[in-house]
């Protein structure tokens, strides 16, 4: 913590469904000289996701909601709106494992800033549209768990943040969570801090679903042990045991040992042990909870800036349980795909100009690529002069890599970024997103366009 000036962290142990260690060590407030303690809330990031999963499967339980029902059943006019593929295979259970189509985003909005943020319904108009076949392939997507929380939200008919508390943290013993924070708890919690280590006062509340949890590490264990049957109360669980398991069925390979279920990553390589997890961030924070079925052992760990520190510390901890190594693939009958990344090879299929235009909310911006016989990428978009497209490979069937350049969206509110494209070529169409990503040093943001370029003969 001393070498990497981390202001806080957390960390919780639970093994066979007991607390074993908990503690906290820092300061929650390096300006106020407030210091850490077991109960300081930290906002987790995208650790809200197996929550909002599990919220998800008490109404599927439920009967309330059908993992295998299209989103836009439960969304008003448009819904999520197709390029490629059909909008109705934009199913809640491929919002679950990140394969609906859905390409990536994030903004998030700051206290000191002005702008109010997007509501939801208007979030999906300008942001929803499926860019990949759905059930094709993964792709990260924090406005699809976003998506979820809305749905969860209207067929639970309560908010979000009230039925989480209802459905999930109260049965679970997570007394010291809640989606966003309460004005009575908001000097508990722990600051968030950046890359500079100056305090970052972030609008959690805005990212429901994906993010947007302020929790505990003790809180987190808690959660493990219940995701492992052992919860730490006599209340009955709220979804079954076989509904548990099934969040943590591997659905789409993710990398070389590794998966996503529904809210939770599965890994067979990074920890030595087959190791359920995900991880957070809110661009100025760390959190990470991971659980070993074998050795029913849990573990959270919450930093209050970025560091690869809460991981480190996790994998320590399991190593030291010293649980049996397994391989790094999955039996048969588990899903595996051919991953990685290879060069890009200027081929008769790509070389030649290729016109289209990139769809942002607010208007098209015509673009064009022109592929050289050189491997050289020219990249052109109207009014601007042509920049030569750098890192350019192929990885899992897509053409990627980014160039400098601008398209116009008030959404990126003045923030500096790079454009990141992702295309998979089809005959004579290129399909798939331009990214407009925030450069280092600048605040987040992550906004995906539909893109479509035409070979010109």
């Amino acid at each position: 913590m001393s070498a990497d000036s981390i202001p806080a962290l957390s960390l919780a142990v639970a093994k066979d469904g007991r607390l074993i260690w908990e503690e906290a060590f820092g300061y929650a407030d390096v300006q106020a000289q407030t210091a850490a303690t077991s109960e300081t809330p930290f906002a987790i990031g995208s650790l809200s996701k197996p929550l909002t999963a599990t919220a998800l499967m008490v109404l599927v339980q439920q009967a309330r909601l059908n993992l295998d029902n299209p989103a836009n059943e439960f969304l008003e006019a448009p819904g999520l709106q197709a390029h490629v593929g059909v909008a109705r295979d934009a199913t809640l259970r491929r919002l679950a494992n990140h394969t609906s189509g859905l390409a990536r985003h994030d903004i998030y909005y700051y206290d000191d800033e002005p702008r109010e943020p997007l509501p939801i319904a208007e979030r999906i108009r300008r942001y929803g549209h499926i860019v990949r076949v759905p059930g094709e392939s993964y792709e990260y997507s924090n406005l699809g768990y976003m998506v979820l929380a809305h749905i969860i939200a209207q067929r639970s008919g309560r908010p979000f943040g009230e039925f989480m508390r209802a459905a999930v943290f109260e049965p679970v013993a997570m007394r010291h969570s809640s989606v966003g924070l309460p004005n009575e708890a908001r000097h508990k919690a722990a600051r968030s801090y950046n890359e500079g280590r100056r305090p970052l006062p972030i609008r959690e509340g805005t990212f429901a679903g994906a993010g947007g949890v302020f929790s505990t590490a003790g809180d987190l264990a808690r959660f493990g042990m219940f995701q492992l049957e052992r919860p730490a109360t006599s209340a009955p669980l709220v979804v079954s045991t076989s509904t548990l398991a099934s969040m943590r069925e591997p659905a789409v390979q993710t990398d070389s040992g590794a998966w996503y279920g529904i809210g939770w990553r599965i890994d067979r390589a990074a920890f030595g042990v087959e190791t359920v997890y995900h991880t957070g961030s809110n661009g100025a924070s760390a959190s990470i909870l991971a659980f070993v079925p074998a050795e029913t052992l849990a573990v959270a760990v919450l930093a209050n800036c970025v560091t690869s520190l809460p991981g480190w510390v996790a994998r320590e901890v399991i190593a030291s349980f010293g649980p049996r190594p397994v391989p790094a693939t999955h039996p048969h009958g588990y899903p595996t795909a051919r991953l990685g990344q290879e060069p890009y090879r200027p081929t008769s299929e790509w070389t030649g100009r290729w016109e289209g235009a990139i769809h942002a909310p607010d208007g098209e911006t015509p673009a064009v690529f022109e592929f050289t016989e050189s491997g050289t990428i020219l990249v052109l978009l109207r009014g601007a002069q042509p920049d030569t497209a750098s890192g350019v490979r192929m990885q899992d069937g897509y053409l990627r890599g980014s160039f400098s350049g601008e398209v116009q969206n008030r959404d990126t509110m003045g923030r500096r970024y790079r454009l990141h494209f992702k295309l998979r070529q089809s005959h004579d169409r290129l399909t798939g997103a331009v990214t407009a990503s925030s450069v280092a040093g600048e605040r987040v943001i992550t906004l995906s366009y539909s893109t479509e370029l035409r070979r010109n003969p």
